[in-house]
């Protein structure tokens, strides 16, 4: 069943008709556990990919900065194509992340690949079974893979770029993680689990959480069903709840201020990290469902707003002044920050910007 539902998703993004909603329901494969009392209404639970198709258009016809050069790695205004997938779709690339001089990109079809971060051909490191999102653990790269004939789940990493097995896991959709630890949310469950020394066990029971974020001595999560935020120290103890919101699509830690989108208007909000009432910086955003962060800023990318196209923009802060860093872009998703570079994946490209990068956005508001 899930097999199937992949692959239907997967012809849904490469057909013509993108007008679906991104709410499609999701079947349970498993026994549902005891939900947690959380006093807030449920609502459907988010796909385990990306769901919303992506524009059909040819990547090559896209106006814009990026996508109308000729040239096979064009560089315009701090922006560079790296590679792009060789394809007869365009709807192609959902995740990227980067350790020393490889991107690794998740594909539609559930493969891994690598490129040279200075440019060159998509090599395939993983296509076995069903590979979910990369997540950058400490310098090294891991993804979970699911055997759909017979719901058989594992936890792999690149090793001296070769995928490697390392251990039986559950149905792994976000990981979180340093040198010494790996967290992972479990799709459509009611727990977060670590990874120790005899595989993953349980860390946490919560309401079916996605966006995974380690910072400092605790943990953070959300939850798209529930619309909640919540916190617990490394060790395990001191979960609390820091915050409500309808729908939240993604998650980031700055400091003392916790970042995070929703999709019912397409908000950007802030919070401190102690908890308490969430402040709105700015609206109208489209898919706002990725965030990566660095001492300075967010980053997050955005399919449109105001009647733009999709960019790849910066929340400073200090100033909570938005910026953009790239535009024209086709269905930016998943985001990767290495040294000074800000890698990409939208359509079936892979480019980086200089993360040094500003032009302004149409509205600024300040803290």
């Amino acid at each position: 069943m899930k097999r199937l539902l992949a692959v239907s998703l997967f012809l849904l993004a490469c057909s013509s008709d993108s007008s679906e909603s991104d709410k499609r329901d999701v079947p349970e494969t498993r026994p549902a556990q005891p939900s947690i009392d959380e006093n807030t209404q449920e609502i459907e639970p988010r796909e385990k990919h990306p769901p919303t198709p992506i524009p059909q258009v040819s990547a090559d016809d896209v106006p814009g900065q990026l996508f109308a050069q000729e040239e096979a790695n064009p560089i315009v205004g701090g922006v560079q194509r790296v590679a792009k997938l060789k394809s007869e779709f365009v709807s192609l690339l959902h995740d990227v992340q980067v350790v020393g001089e490889y991107a690794y990109v998740l594909d539609a079809a559930s493969k891994v690949y690598r490129v040279s971060t200075s440019g060159g051909e998509f090599e395939v490191v993983y296509d076995t079974h069903s590979a979910g999102f990369p997540s950058n653990i400490g310098g090294t790269i891991y993804f979970p893979t699911e055997d759909y004939t017979d719901e058989r789940s594992e936890l792999w990493k690149i090793e001296g770029g070769k995928a490697v097995a390392v251990t039986a896991a559950p149905d792994v959709l976000t990981m979180a993680g340093d040198e010494k630890r790996l967290f992972a949310t479990v799709f459509n469950k009611n727990d977060i689990h670590k990874l120790g020394e005899n595989g993953f066990e349980l860390f946490t029971e919560t309401h079916k959480p996605d966006s995974l974020v380690l910072s400092g001595d605790h943990l953070y999560w959300s939850s798209y069903q529930r619309g909640t935020i919540y916190r617990i120290l490394l060790n395990g103890t001191k979960k609390t709840k820091l915050a409500k919101a309808r729908k939240i699509t993604g998650l980031a830690v700055v400091g003392d201020s916790i970042y995070f989108g929703t999709e019912v208007d397409g908000a950007i909000f802030a919070l401190p990290t102690r908890g308490g009432k969430p402040k709105k910086i700015l609206d109208g955003f489209v898919n706002t469902d990725r965030f990566v962060a660095d001492d300075a800023g967010v980053y997050f990318s955005s399919w449109g707003h105001s009647g733009q196209s999709g960019a790849v923009l910066r929340l400073d802060a200090e100033t909570h002044t938005i910026e953009a860093l790239a535009y024209d872009l086709v269905a930016p998703r998943g985001l990767a920050l290495a040294g000074d570079w800000l890698y990409v994946v939208g359509g079936a490209n892979l480019i980086r910007v200089r993360t040094d990068t500003r032009m302004p956005w149409p509205r600024v508001l300040e803290k």
